[in-house]
């Protein structure tokens, strides 16, 4: 039996589930990530000089597509003003599928931070529509999330931008530069490719920018990529990859007995078991990176599953299949345990399985609902005899799942009209700043492989997930913090020959918008 102290390793060592289908893992995985960019942001300085912590509010439109519809609900944001200087641009930083922090605005370890204190810029964040405190209903019920989708929160930006242009008398020339990592990313471009006469320009990090329902590139990445990281081996990526088929082949075989076995007693779905592999964990070392995931001062995920010392088969270039498969076992119990579930406990049990997401009162439906509807992003199997995935993550999985969730069965997500919408990958808009990294499975879905020009500047790194938004860390590689640098000295060029004079005669005062 796994002691205490590994069942609970698991718990915090839970990377971004390669599942979409699998919400339970992938919102562990988010709430322990922005728990470490909180550590890394609260760095910065103290903030009672200058407006900055304390949140204002917009009366936003709830549909800007129906004229008839005068409903509005209440959006967050942040604003920094110590630098700021009339004719200076805002940095604009997209929030996205979480709650806002207004670190974001405020810790001077962050891009727009040392962009704004090198352009006299003014640092404004806004959060999006149904995350964190900007809901407008009380519920997520289907009924409610029909307002949730990435048009609307377009068109919330530009009208923000606008209003807080007239509202706080900046110069009519005044710049706005949105700035955004993953999907914020994607909606940074977005801002600059829909409404170009709200935004000058925009810098996106990670950005998918290519909705695409059967996402096989991820696990791909995943196999990758565990070798390429501290910790990581190629010995411990093909005996995960063996426990995986192991398991598949005995799902198939006898699914009853399997799930007995690893602890899912009779839960409905072949992939909510399969979503629970260690290649899920490992998902999050691969994204994010191994130093980035680290929960204590001596463990990570990648060496909790890889070093051999809490599951010696997977490190072992000659451990038997029996040997995996009872690792499995001891693997699948802890992880178990530790969202506080009795293995083989059917009552339990509800709570890790994608119908428990039914629920209107689980903010987890909000994501979920925008990959279902307009992104698809479903982290599937390599499309190989033997994926370091589960096979029993596919696209009929991924359906099912949506059609359990939000109650239509033939529900699949229109990537065909999000990306005539965007122009995916193929955005011709200028001063777009793009930058991916290698390591990141996220950026097989972005631009990353083209030319860089003075139009749309591009920058490869060769680490993690949106790692170019912060400032150099000792922890960066040559490669990353050349391109960091990059990036800055970019931004500066690009804004050298833009300057807006002062059209006012006062000094600037942040002011409540008035609609």
């Amino acid at each position: 039996m796994v002691s205490w102290s590994v069942s609970k390793l698991v718990a915090l060592a839970l990377a971004p589930s390669a599942v979409l289908g699998n919400i339970i893992l992938q919102q562990a995985q988010r709430e322990q990530y922005e728990a470490q960019l909180r550590d890394l942001l609260s760095g910065g300085p103290a903030t009672d000089s200058f407006i900055g912590n304390e949140p204002l509010w917009i009366d936003q439109s709830l549909d800007h597509f129906d004229s008839s519809n005068n409903q509005t609900f209440r959006q967050k944001y942040y604003v920094n003003d110590q630098f700021y200087k009339p004719g200076g641009p805002v940095w604009f930083f997209v929030g996205g599928e979480s709650a806002l922090d207004p670190y974001w605005t405020t810790s001077n370890r962050t891009l727009q931070y040392t962009m704004a204190q090198q352009t006299n810029g003014l640092i404004v964040a806004l959060e999006h529509r149904y995350y964190g405190d900007s809901n407008p209903f009380s519920d997520y019920s289907s009924e409610h999330l029909r307002f949730l989708a990435s048009e609307q929160a377009v068109e919330d930006a530009a009208i923000f931008a606008k209003n807080y242009t007239a509202s706080n008398n900046l110069p009519s020339c005044t710049k706005w530069i949105p700035v955004g990592g993953s999907y914020p990313g994607n909606l940074a471009a977005w801002f600059r490719e829909i409404h170009p006469e709200v935004f000058w320009a925009a810098h996106s990090s990670s950005g998918p920018l290519t909705a695409k329902a059967d996402f096989w590139e991820y696990s791909y990445a995943v196999r990758e990529g565990i070798p390429k990281i501290a910790g990581g081996s190629q010995t411990c990526t093909d005996n995960i990859i063996r426990a995986t088929s192991l398991f598949d082949q005995a799902i198939k075989k006898d699914p009853t007995g399997t799930r007995q076995y690893l602890g899912f007693g009779n839960v409905d779905l072949d992939g909510d078991v399969g979503g629970y592999l260690p290649s899920n964990t490992l998902a999050g070392s691969i994204q994010y990176g191994p130093v980035g995931q680290n929960f204590n001062t001596s463990v990570s995920e990648i060496d909790f599953l890889c070093s051999g010392k809490y599951f010696p088969s997977f490190a072992d270039p000659n451990a038997t299949d029996d040997q995996i498969w009872a690792d499995l076992q001891t693997y699948t119990f802890a992880t178990l345990e530790s969202f506080g579930v009795t293995p083989n406990n059917d009552t339990e049990l509800y709570s890790v399985q994608t119908k428990s997401l039914q629920d209107p009162a689980s903010s987890s439906r909000l994501w979920y609902w925008q990959t279902c509807k307009e992104f698809g992003y479903f982290q599937n199997a390599e499309h190989v005899d033997a994926p370091i995935y589960s096979k029993t993550i596919d696209l009929t999985y991924q359906q099912i799942g949506c059609g359990i969730v939000f109650g239509d069965a033939n529900s699949v997500p229109d990537t065909t009209k999000t990306n005539d919408l965007y122009k995916a990958t193929d955005i011709k808009t200028d001063r777009i700043v793009f930058v991916n990294g290698a390591i990141d499975p996220w950026h097989w879905l972005g631009i990353f492989n083209r030319t860089s020009t003075p139009a749309q500047p591009t920058f490869f790194h060769d680490q993690f997930h949106c790692g170019d938004l912060f400032v150099p860390l000792r922890s960066d590689t040559p490669l990353l913090r050349q391109v960091k640098l990059g990036v800055q000295a970019t931004w500066l060029e690009i804004l050298k020959a833009d300057t807006c004079p002062s059209e006012v005669n006062k000094p600037y005062k942040c002011v409540p918008i008035k609609n």
